[in-house]
């Protein structure tokens, strides 16, 4: 099972991560389309031409260069944006990750969640259970497997346990009541401008 590990106040805790979806809380139903026999039907692709039906598999996605020739996908290679290349960011599965103190949760707000997984573990640290059980949050960088994102992530806890929330930036500013709005409207701007002309129907 996965584990991530964290250090708080020089105490290691190791948690096994479980992932929490919709189908294992709320289960699942799938639809089954069969044909006049009972056999189960397979999606197909027809042509814009209709002269030819395609099963499931018999297409891919490709990767293709301005001058039309196909690249493999071994042979592909992130850069920046000035076009130097990018390396990976290894995965964080047990590595020690260093928290200090927890962040406020605004600082959570910030992002969007992106996956949940319930956290459980034998070798935890008492400070750190004692801080998540009175309502702390503490953040890390999680990254299940190597790639070119490393995600923020925040340890939780509530009375039905402790919890990982991986994260993505938002990207937007929040505004709050106190915030200045910059109001420029011109006067002299016709407010029907852009209305329509219902003489055209």
């Amino acid at each position: 099972m996965p584990q991530i590990s964290v250090n708080f106040n020089g105490e290691v805790s190791e948690f096994d991560i479980t992932r929490i979806t919709r189908e294992k809380l709320y289960g699942k139903k799938r639809r089954i389309i069969v044909d006049d026999e009972g056999e189960q039907c397979v999606s197909a692709y027809l042509t814009r031409d209709g002269a030819a039906l395609l099963p499931s598999g018999t297409t891919a996605y490709l990767y293709v260069t301005p001058d039309e020739e196909v690249v493999e996908r071994r042979d592909l290679q992130a850069v920046d944006d000035d076009g130097n290349p990018v390396e990976p960011a290894p995965s964080t599965l047990g590595v020690e990750q260093m928290v200090t103190e927890p962040v406020p949760p605004t600082r959570v707000l910030e992002n969007v969640v992106n996956a949940v997984y319930q956290l459980d573990g034998e070798n935890l640290g008492e400070v750190l259970v004692e801080a998540l059980n009175d309502g702390a949050i503490f953040e890390i960088r999680f990254n299940y497997r190597a790639g070119f994102e490393d995600w923020p992530a925040f340890l939780i806890g509530n009375d039905d346990g402790l919890f990982l929330l991986v994260c993505a930036d938002a990207s937007f500013d929040f505004y709050y009541p106190d915030t200045a709005v910059d109001d420029e409207d011109d006067d002299d701007e016709d407010p029907f401008e852009d209305d329509l002309d219902f003489s055209m129907f």
